[in-house]
């Protein structure tokens, strides 16, 4: 787990999951915080991109059944051989995204950058929950990660505006594309 640790909405889902869910959520939390702590803030491109490529081939490895990390064997220990656990390099690649200054131009280009952020990972984590993927489980599962995504870049310092657009203008249309 990063230094930082997982937010705090982890924190409290995990704080009030049952035992089974918490065996399930505890890693994959741990491997998102990695992710992201990976292209935070003031790390060097260089480093930052070699911890996403290993993070990448590590949600490959994942899906092979033979993962490296402590926390990617805790998960598939848990949830077992049947989640998409290649929707880990999704959320590499919003994590790249993000290292490298991308910002959504457009609704369509924020909706497909949260579904990558935070969409990948709660689609993973209702799969790894059931033990499969469901199809109303993905839905769920991406609706409810693209909802916390849109959360979080709205509570992020310098949400006014995103690439010049703004961003609560974005999110009400955003919001209504849920509805």
């Amino acid at each position: 787990m990063s230094a930082a640790g997982p937010p705090l909405e982890a924190r409290l889902a995990l704080a009030f999951a049952g035992a089974r869910a918490r065996a399930v959520l505890e890693p994959l939390l741990a491997i998102d915080a990695e992710i992201a702590a990976a292209a935070r803030a003031g790390i060097d491109h260089a480093v930052a991109h070699a911890k996403l490529d290993w993070w990448r081939g590590e949600a490959d490895r994942l899906a092979a059944g033979s993962p490296s990390h402590p926390q990617a064997r805790a998960l598939l220990a848990a949830a077992g051989s049947g989640p998409r656990y290649r929707l880990l390099a999704e959320r590499v690649a919003a994590a790249e995204a993000a290292l490298v200054g991308f910002a959504p131009a457009d609704e369509a280009e924020l909706r497909a950058l949260l579904a990558r952020s935070h969409g990948a990972l709660a689609r993973l984590a209702a799969e790894a929950l059931a033990g499969t993927p469901q199809p109303g489980l993905e839905a769920l599962g991406a609706t409810a990660g693209e909802v916390h995504g849109l959360a979080d870049a709205l509570a992020a310092p310098g949400a006014a505006l995103i690439a010049g657009r703004d961003a609560v203008a974005l999110a009400g249309r955003a919001r209504e594309a849920f509805a």
